[in-house]
């Protein structure tokens, strides 16, 4: 029956879910730390229960009688009507390309993992994902080479990072500001290579291109990797200079309080602690002890999200339940139709009644209109 069946529009969204797990298990099987695991993990668990949420919602008929109501209560508006089928459609197509450039990305990056390095560039170099803002070209790639180089898996990546710079310069030409981050990459290589001059020298050099190209912006991470290049030379004064540079550019950007300005804040304290400054080791600590407990004490980081789940969860409860505002006034119209109507009722106006009533597992009822079909 169709009202045990997902609609189109949750199929396509669990297609894009589960497309989003396989990206999620590849980076955790590159960089398989504690945290991510369990990260990975929950998000699993999460899906699955979501899956097996929606499906028991398919079989209660709850999808069914959903589209019962809105049908009903937009039968008298042609504008109401055509803006849902507008809508429903868009929202399909919208979630069809969607699942099929993710599909496409997913398969360049197969290819990447295999060692076919050109069709994963010809696919890669095809997508116009990057299109999109924020996004950059081959940014799977990007995240799996950040992966690898968590974990050390330093020589792979040292492959793809050539492989990214090849795209970005194919794209951008060599005058870019994410041309600029991949020489970033290539010094965060070098430092876990104990290279730290030719760190050094490349963090130099996304610095000087992103302020060609960008201006004195958006150099907090540049400048904090560079403070780690000249740190691990025992430079620890430069060192400094260079990460109160960073911190301050980081706290105008992002706050106070960001995950940017502790992870500034962290390379500091370690420099002192490198040096045994004892004098200015004991600020910064407290500095970081501050930001943590800032953090741990935001709502907005640590509750928007389940709040935000948990009121939907209510008002879709409250509108479209058993026995919700939308619900009743549904049945009401369309018993008040059918009734009125006897033998004559309209079998759309019949369906969408029996399938109010099974969500309301009302027997009786749907027993009793089954028998006017």
């Amino acid at each position: 029956m169709a009202s045990q069946k997902l609609t189109l529009i949750s199929k396509l969204g669990f297609c894009m879910a589960g497309l989003f797990m396989i990206y999620l298990i590849i980076y955790t099987i590159a960089c398989p730390s504690k945290e991510l695991v369990c990260a990975v993990a929950f998000e699993v668990i999460t899906f699955l229960l979501a899956v097996a949420w929606r499906l028991r919602a398919a079989a209660r008929c709850s999808e069914a009688a959903r589209e019962a109501i809105l049908d009903e209560l937009t039968e008298g508006s042609i504008v109401w009507k055509t803006a849902r089928k507008f809508a429903k459609a868009a929202l399909i197509s919208i979630l069809l390309c969607a699942n099929l450039l993710i599909a496409l990305d997913l398969t360049a990056l197969f290819l990447l993992i295999h060692g076919d390095y050109k069709a994963s560039r010809m696919i890669y170099m095809a997508l116009p994902l990057y299109m999109v803002p924020d996004l950059h070209p081959a940014l799977s790639a990007e995240l799996l080479a950040g992966a690898l180089i968590e974990s050390n898996h330093i020589d792979q990546a040292q492959r793809l990072s050539d492989f990214l710079f090849d795209i970005r310069k194919s794209k951008y030409g060599g005058e870019h500001e994410l041309v600029a981050d991949m020489y970033g990459n290539y010094a965060i290589i070098a430092l876990k290579k104990g290279e730290f001059v030719q760190a050094e020298a490349y963090c130099r050099r996304s610095i000087d291109l992103k302020r060609r190209t960008c201006g004195n912006v958006r150099l907090g991470n540049a400048l904090t990797k560079l403070g780690n290049a000249l740190r691990e030379q025992g430079r620890y004064a430069d060192a400094v200079t260079i990460y109160g540079e960073a911190l301050s550019m980081r706290e105008h950007e992002f706050g106070r309080n960001s995950d940017k300005v502790l992870e500034t804040l962290r390379e500091i304290k370690d420099c002192y602690s490198k040096a045994g400054n004892q004098t200015e080791l004991m600020p910064i600590s407290k500095r970081i002890a501050a930001v943590e407990h800032a953090q741990a004490a935001d709502p907005e980081r640590n509750f928007l999200f389940p709040v935000v789940l948990i009121s939907s969860l209510c008002v879709s409860f409250l509108l479209f339940g058993r026995n919700g505002v939308l619900t009743n006034r549904a049945i009401r119209q369309l018993k008040s139709k059918v009734d009125r109507s006897g033998r004559g009722a309209g079998r759309e106006d019949l369906e969408r009644l029996i399938a109010l009533y099974r969500h309301r597992k009302d027997t009786a009822m749907v027993a009793h209109y089954e028998s006017l079909l």
